[in-house]
């Protein structure tokens, strides 16, 4: 895949979440029960899963008689220093160009990618024993298609094109917003974590759409023997059910262990 992205202009979107609904349809996501875990916030949820794999963040800005809505969709970022591929011991989670995939064949569920990912973007299918998240519409994008969200925003918020492109076209619409009197208009994703795969134009700071200010890997207890010994077992032939056990048995412990810790405080 070359190095195309999707430009996300926030200051044309709608929150109508087509987006949301085009993804699950494509990729056959199931529909989820949601709790309402953000009172007073017309937002349907608050994280990415398993089977969620884009959101529509919802941000309601009051001053005085004024009020304004602000949204940004959210997803696997598709970072050019992607710190899933970094910490996967199996190397499940490649780069190719702009995208961050998963070789789900190589994929044993140690979850190591879900605890750097600085988005929040990379969820584990406990059914599946495997991680789950965006995969840009690859299967369309490699047939001329655009991605299914992009296809599907009634606003033109979305597009899909030359990374480079993308960029300055953020660049030139974040220009056109502060020459409108929006002071803290900014492209994000340009060049965090080397340059994501989605370029936004936001009208304000980033923490308003739920998005990191300075994006960085989440810190990640990987043993040091990790890669090695998984390398090594392939190497010899061994199953992958005792690999996928040992290193699930091992998060599951360490996050036991610091519930424990949390609690006995």
């Amino acid at each position: 895949m070359t190095t195309q992205a999707v430009l996300v202009d926030t200051s044309r979107c709608i929150g109508c979440r087509a987006c949301m609904v085009a993804c699950k349809e494509w990729n056959e996501l199931p529909a989820e029960h949601v709790e309402r875990t953000l009172p007073g916030s017309y937002q349907n949820r608050d994280d990415l899963t398993s089977q969620t794999w884009t959101v529509v963040h919802f941000a309601e800005q009051a001053s005085g008689d004024d009020m304004r809505w602000l949204f940004a969709k959210t997803q696997c970022m598709h970072c050019a220093d992607a710190a899933c591929v970094s910490v996967c011991p199996t190397g499940a989670m490649q780069k190719d160009g702009t995208l961050t995939y998963l070789d789900e064949t190589k994929c044993i569920g140690e979850g190591y990618c879900v605890a750097a990912c600085p988005f929040g973007a990379v969820a584990l299918d406990e059914g599946k024993g495997i991680v789950q998240k965006c995969t840009l519409c690859i299967d369309r994008v490699e047939h001329g298609e655009l991605p299914a969200c992009v296809k599907a925003c009634p606003a033109d918020a979305l597009e899909f094109g030359d990374r480079a492109q993308m960029v300055a076209v953020a660049e030139a619409r974040v220009g056109t917003l502060k020459g409108r009197g929006l002071a803290r208009a900014r492209t994000y994703g340009v060049d965090e974590l080397g340059g994501l795969g989605y370029v936004y134009v936001l009208q304000d700071d980033p923490s308003v759409y739920q998005l990191p200010e300075r994006p960085s890997a989440r810190p990640v207890d990987i043993p040091v023997q990790a890669r090695d010994w998984v390398a090594g077992a392939a190497a010899f032939g061994l199953g992958a059910i005792p690999v996928w056990w040992v290193f699930r048995r091992r998060t599951r412990l360490a996050a036991e262990a610091a519930e424990r810790e949390g609690e006995v405080r």
